[in-house]
């Protein structure tokens, strides 16, 4: 009995890791190979890099989650990764959500971008030019203005909020309601 009890712990530790965020960063046309580990924090960009912004391209910084989650999460799985292989910004981010057919991967996030290594950190504002950092494991706040309240969400609230978010059919206005709602939690 203790033995198949041990086997049933260990199946479900086995499926349970397999179901945590990943990323990597993968070899791109042009790309450089890594350079040391940065220890800083790390640039998320939707957009392009502000013209004359020179770089050192590492390759193409991919991350998801095999089943549902929020893109915060797979967000800090990704600047961590980058950062190991020297980056400190990943430029061109795209984000989705894909529909799985089975019912516990329904809306798995998934993020990629182009990792880089900037020449210049210091002229390059990540935050004014539409940007999040990240460092060690978690979003980095934005100094915000006293008169804006951030809402918190409760884990449920956060919830409800995904499940409203999964009922949008144009996939800019779900994306844009996916970062509020990841943006409140």
């Amino acid at each position: 009995m203790k033995l198949i009890r041990i086997g049933v712990a260990a199946a479900a530790a086995f499926t349970l890791a397999g179901c945590a965020p990943k990323a990597s960063v993968q070899k791109w046309e042009g790309s450089m190979p890594a350079l040391p580990p940065y220890m800083g924090p790390v640039c998320l960009l939707p957009g392009p890099l502000p013209e004359g912004t020179e770089y050192t391209f590492l390759g193409r910084a991919v991350g998801n989650m095999y089943t549902y989650g929020s893109f915060a999460t797979v967000e800090n799985t990704l600047a961590d990764k980058v950062r190991t292989v020297g980056a400190d910004t990943v430029y061109d981010k795209r984000m989705k959500m894909k529909i799985a057919p089975i019912p516990w991967g329904a809306a798995r996030p998934q993020i990629w971008g182009m990792a880089v290594r900037l020449k210049a950190p210091e002229k390059f504002d990540c935050v004014a030019s539409g940007g999040r950092l990240f460092g060690n494991g978690q979003r980095l706040p934005v100094q915000k203005p006293a008169d804006v309240a951030t809402p918190v969400l409760s884990g449920s609230s956060y919830d409800d909020c995904m499940r409203r978010v999964l009922r949008i059919s144009d996939s800019d206005l779900r994306l844009q309601a996916i970062e509020a709602c990841d943006a409140a939690q």
